[in-house]
């Protein structure tokens, strides 16, 4: 009985089992990372047009209500609040994930 100890055998199928789990895994990750790139790159025009949107609510209600054209300016105000902290997140979950599949960041186009 020479010949090569085996610690343990693993058979082909379940070799191929692990790699195609690790490929759905970056599959999915990569999809995952295009969703947060395209979110990340539209979010100042989404941004505007909410901006665009509660400024057109404010005129409004300057004739119906004006406590709530005021209202609004705070809203706007929490909006951009709301951007900030979304773009940092956006940013910051890019590039982990980024990181964690290998492929360099993309460039901010600001």
């Amino acid at each position: 009985m020479g010949g090569v100890p085996q610690c343990g055998t693993i058979s082909t199928g379940a070799i191929v089992r692990r790699l195609t789990e690790r490929l759905d895994t970056m599959v999915g990750a990569v999809l995952i990372l295009k969703i947060i790139r395209a979110c990340r790159l539209n979010l100042p025009y989404v941004l505007m047009v909410v901006l665009i949107g509660e400024g057109v609510l404010a005129a409004v209600c300057m004739f119906i209500m004006p406590p709530i054209s005021l209202l609004m300016v705070f809203v706007g105000i929490g909006t951009l609040g709301v951007a900030a902290v979304a773009r940092i997140v956006l940013e910051r979950s890019e590039g982990l994930l980024a990181k964690w599949l290998g492929v360099p960041p993309m460039v901010s186009p600001e």
